[in-house]
């Protein structure tokens, strides 16, 4: 089973009448092609799937046959404007019958996809314990607590749909072991952090609700490179006192001011749990301490190397961070210059 799930709202697959391309391909919005190219990659692939609410699924298929219709009778109205023209013949036009239903259409097309990649999770909602979940539902509309949205204008709560996918979001998790779990939505207004707190609350484990594609890569390249490190020690990676640790460290072994720092970009992560022989180690240096100690591959069952791009005003550096995740000490860094702008 996959460690990860990432659920998307309806804003990261529907695309607008504009941007569609080809009707006889499924052409979501592009942050939802990019996500799937993303989890289909060797690194991932297996390790994190992408979870369709229901909810979701059906707005996209209407959305879906809506630009259809739309563009198809447009298209069918102007052609009395050039049927009678002697350099038009649409004789052998082949349209549609009248009884054709695009919304089956597309959703054969998803059923496809979703046998094709493993990674796609429909996810239906539960109506056997309906009376459970629309009193829920109720409940938050009266308080209006999000995901309802409260449209000041005329007083009515808006955002029922909203709650239906949440709320299968919050049965998934409840029936699923996933180790990480993601919500990825433009809609920050509504799914707010506050959600977070609820999520935690209901289900007992943790959610992260993201905006962007680049949120979600950052998050997913992090986790999976750094594949069994503590959740709580990759948030120590990333956080404000770490880096300026981390910034403080590099600049006393390469001689600069910290302040000189203008970038500091996480790269990858390599674990010596999994390693039996050192393959992995490519600067044995990076393991001589100044305590005149070298560590072995033995030695280093709690430890990572962290490896980053660090940048200053007119320099880059490639640098590698011995790391104890048990301790959470820098133990020792290694560097090496790969341009100088003079």
């Amino acid at each position: 089973m996959a460690e990860t799930i990432v659920y998307i709202d309806t804003n990261i697959i529907r695309n607008e009448q504009k941007w569609e391309k080809d009707f006889s391909q499924l052409n979501p919005k592009g942050i939802f092609s990019k996500l799937l190219d993303l989890v289909e990659i060797d690194n991932l692939r297996d390790k994190v799937d992408v979870g369709i609410p229901e909810t979701v699924l059906l707005e996209f298929q209407k959305s879906k046959k809506e630009n259809f219709s739309n563009c198809f009778s447009a298209f069918k109205n102007k052609i009395p404007l050039f049927e009678k023209m002697d350099c038009c013949d649409f004789t052998q036009l082949k349209l549609p019958e009248d009884d054709f239903d695009y919304q089956d259409y597309i959703k054969k097309i998803i059923e496809d996809l979703n046998n094709d990649k493993n990674s796609i999770k429909l996810i239906e909602i539960k109506w056997d314990n309906s009376k459970e979940l629309l009193q829920t539902i109720y409940n938050k509309a009266i308080d209006n607590k999000p995901p309802f949205e409260k449209n000041k204008g005329n007083g009515k709560d808006k955002g029922f749909k909203d709650n239906l996918i949440w709320e299968t979001i919050i049965q998934n998790a409840k029936e699923t072991e996933y180790k990480n779990y993601f919500f990825l939505t433009e809609n920050t207004n509504d799914f707010n952090s506050d959600l977070e707190t609820e999520f935690e609350e209901r289900v007992g484990k943790t959610i992260q609700i993201l905006s962007t594609y680049n949120d979600i890569e950052k998050e997913l390249n992090l986790l999976h490179a750094l594949l069994d490190l503590d959740i709580k020690v990759k948030k120590h990676i990333e956080d404000e006192y770490f880096i300026s640790q981390l910034k403080q460290t590099v600049s006393e072994q390469i001689d600069i001011d910290s302040s000189t720092i203008t970038e500091v970009v996480f790269e990858k992560a390599i674990d010596f749990p999994s390693q039996s022989n050192g393959e992995m180690i490519e600067h044995p240096e990076l393991f001589n301490l100044d305590s005149g100690e070298v560590l072995s591959v033995e030695d280093l069952s709690s430890y990572y190397v962290l490896f980053y791009t660090i940048k200053t005003e007119n320099k880059e550096y490639k640098v590698e961070v011995l790391f104890d995740f048990e301790t959470k000490e820098i133990m020792n860094t290694y560097f090496e210059e790969v341009n100088s702008d003079e």
